[in-house]
């Protein structure tokens, strides 16, 4: 049988720096298994940092297919199976069974550490895994939330390390209040943190690679292993934040990986695309407001609706694509991947 857009059960991460806003303001519900192994829905009250609406982390997260045929198969089960159906011919290349990006909603009301994540390239030589670039889209943020990205001058190694260890490492970043909108890019070496209230969505790489600076917990050796770990990759150059930051329409971010697309639909406003020359999977996340899919060549009975926090999978294999908004119009970000001429051997032996 044919593929057709898929939509996924949201996957909850217990975050200690976590809120309920996931479930308050978008309305989620979770489904997981007690301690004797039933199923049983998620307390409301419990403090929900992420939420994974397309996900192959295997035990770490792995989303279940919600709609048409596929509902029950895992993300991981549906991509060896359908492979370049799926994601692209060019992707799965490179990517091989590996879905190649991680949606999440986030709900912070703490503090996160301030960390870094590698590239592919040091990733995979490293760890035989994928590295992390974010792009992040604000749905809500309270006027005390800041988000801290990259340093406000060059540091040397030395700095950088003196002040992790000292807890002065925020002093030399620079400090940004998000407001409901913004779109930050966080390419991969550059340090960042978040804190406050901020409910966001998140298109990623599908990695848990992660080095945290500075938390204000671990030990001073855990700090120093991190460190050490990230300082030939770290961007210890100054950087611009108006680089990363955006709240135009259309592209927002177009490199030799990846495209990311912000899309506004006027109230039941319609926008068709083809994608005969596409040969990558596409996916949807709605920022505001709720939207309907459908796809060819596949028929109606295939059309698939997202709402606010929800995210929305087209396969490669489709030929156009239909999103109608619903009766408040909707935002939605998207990301394609781009065509990469370069083998990565990491999804050849994973």
């Amino acid at each position: 049988m044919k593929l057709y857009p898929l939509k996924f059960g949201s996957v909850p991460v217990e975050r200690e720096w976590g809120g309920t806003a996931l479930f308050d303001k978008l309305g989620k519900t979770f489904k997981v298994k007690d301690e004797d192994g039933n199923e049983c829905m998620l307390s409301p009250e419990t403090p929900v940092g992420e939420s994974y609406e397309v996900a192959d982390l295997g035990e770490c997260g792995e989303s279940i297919a919600a709609n048409g045929f596929l509902a029950g198969n895992t993300l991981e089960e549906i991509t060896e199976t359908y492979m370049e159906d799926l994601i692209g011919d060019n992707p799965s290349q490179y990517f091989g069974t590996q879905f190649p990006f991680l949606v999440k909603t986030v709900d912070i009301q703490g503090s996160l550490p301030v960390h870094v994540h590698p590239d592919d390239r040091t990733a995979f030589e490293r760890y035989d895994a994928l590295g992390k670039k974010e792009f992040w889209y604000i749905m809500e943020a309270d006027r005390d939330a800041a988000i801290y990205i990259g340093f406000n001058r060059d540091l040397s190694a030395t700095e950088l390390f003196d002040r992790c260890l000292d807890g002065t490492i925020k002093e030399s970043m620079h400090r940004i209040r998000p407001e409901k909108g913004d779109m930050i890019e966080i390419p991969a070496g550059m340090a960042h943190c978040a804190e406050g209230k901020i409910l966001a969505g998140i298109i990623e790489e599908p990695s848990l690679i992660a080095f945290n600076l500075y938390d204000g917990k671990g030990t001073a050796e855990e700090r120093i292993a991190h460190i050490g770990e990230s300082m030939d990759f770290i961007r210890l150059e100054r950087t611009n934040p108006a680089d990363c930051i955006s709240r135009k329409e259309g592209i927002v971010s177009d490199t030799d990986e990846s495209t990311i697309e912000c899309i506004r639909l006027a109230p039941e406003g319609t926008r068709s695309t083809g994608l005969e020359e596409e040969d990558s999977v596409s996916v949807f996340l709605c920022m505001e407001g709720e939207a309907g899919f459908t796809m060819e060549p596949y028929s109606d009975s295939a059309a698939c609706r997202v709402k606010k926090g929800e995210a929305v999978v087209i396969p490669a294999a489709a030929t156009a694509l239909t999103i109608k908004a619903g009766k408040q119009g909707c935002t939605l970000i998207s990301a394609k991947l781009r065509e990469r001429e370069e083998h990565d051997s990491y999804t050849e032996q994973g």
